[in-house]
């Protein structure tokens, strides 16, 4: 395998359908045309890295108790759950592929087991009938700050060099008002091997927010580079071992849920 370049940051496409990144640089942000032409610091922030985005289509609402997470299924009809706040009741709080498209899912799924095929699987796993990376958007409540979060998958795996570092972060001078907030992060990509997602905070209340894909959700740029290049590998050639090492990482390890987090294990000993 071809060693990765310094200045490049690859995107191997695990779900089939999923939006292909796009280079920051190519993108155009709402600055002002002066500054478009002349502010080197406006342009040099917008230009770095690539552009993320959403799976699927998608809405939220936060409301006083609840939040509600809503999406358009392939007959037209809306699929809505509601996460209450402190529920003592088991509740759904995810929106899967298949809520959204049986036929899309199993189209999915079919390449999924195609690629895991000869992954090893516990006793307890049926991979014919598992549903490997259905999770599109997972809602988290913090009892302690009052405030929901949404973990959105973003489709595919992140490689660089080995020793860069990836930092995830709001795509620059892009949407302003958007009710949420994205969280920003910073990861080893040789080191981080799990279920790549974006983490926002729901912030306006009563409005429906709306996550599209064909809306930048997340720039990540190289914290060790001044300029980046993308490579994007298409799920039809990407690697075996692509789509399986995030389901190695996440649900055939039985030390996962072990605290502190595996990454975080793996980073400190480094």
């Amino acid at each position: 395998m071809k060693a990765i370049d310094q200045d490049t940051i690859e995107f191997h496409q695990i779900f089939p359908e999923q939006p292909l990144p796009t280079l920051a640089s190519a993108s155009t942000a709402e600055i002002p045309k002066r500054a478009k032409h002349f502010c080197l610091p406006f342009n040099t922030a917008m230009q770095r890295g690539v552009l993320l985005y959403p799976p699927i289509n998608f809405q939220v609402k936060l409301e006083q108790d609840q939040l509600q997470l809503k999406l358009q299924k392939e007959d037209g009809s809306d699929h809505c759950i509601r996460i209450q706040k402190n529920s003592e009741e088991p509740q759904i709080t995810y929106l899967l592929l298949q809520d959204q498209s049986t036929e899309q899912s199993e189209r999915a799924l079919s390449f999924y087991r195609e690629k895991l095929v000869d992954t090893d699987m516990p006793d307890w796993l049926d991979r014919n009938d598992f549903g490997f990376y259905e999770i599109m958007v997972n809602a988290l409540y913090e009892p302690d700050v009052d405030t929901f979060y949404l973990q959105i998958w973003l489709g595919g795996a992140l490689k660089t060099a080995p020793g860069q570092s990836l930092w995830f972060k709001q795509p620059t001078n892009h949407s302003p008002y958007l009710g949420y907030t994205h969280l920003d992060a910073i990861i080893k990509t040789d080191q981080w091997h799990g279920w790549l997602a974006t983490v926002i905070r729901i912030d306006t209340e009563d409005e429906w927010i709306s996550i599209k894909r064909d809306t930048p959700l997340s720039q990540a740029f190289l914290c060790e580079a001044k300029q980046e290049t993308l490579t994007t590998i298409p799920s039809s050639e990407v690697s075996s071992s692509t789509v399986s090492l995030p389901v190695e990482w996440h649900i055939l390890d039985p030390s996962y849920g072990r605290k502190p987090g595996k990454y975080q294990r793996t980073y400190s000993e480094e």
